[in-house]
């Protein structure tokens, strides 16, 4: 669970930085890598969707960094 935890981790740091990108220059990095529209973004976008959501809903319950903080 700690492996899933971190890479969940890692595709919402990705996929906050494409949208940080996205918001201040109009330019959409995973776009330019994968192509825009293409069948590789629309995967992506959802891997990081369902980082999010593992994080919504796992994160607050199995708090998985909390051996960290140690």
């Amino acid at each position: 669970m700690r492996i899933t935890a971190l890479l969940a981790y890692f595709f919402i740091l990705i996929g906050a930085f494409d949208l940080f990108v996205l918001g201040l220059f109009s330019f959409s990095l995973s776009g330019f890598i994968l192509g825009m529209g293409s069948v590789a973004q629309r995967i992506f976008y959802c891997i990081v969707g369902v980082s999010g959501l593992f994080f919504l809903f796992f994160g607050a319950i199995y708090k998985p960094f909390k051996s960290l903080s140690k």
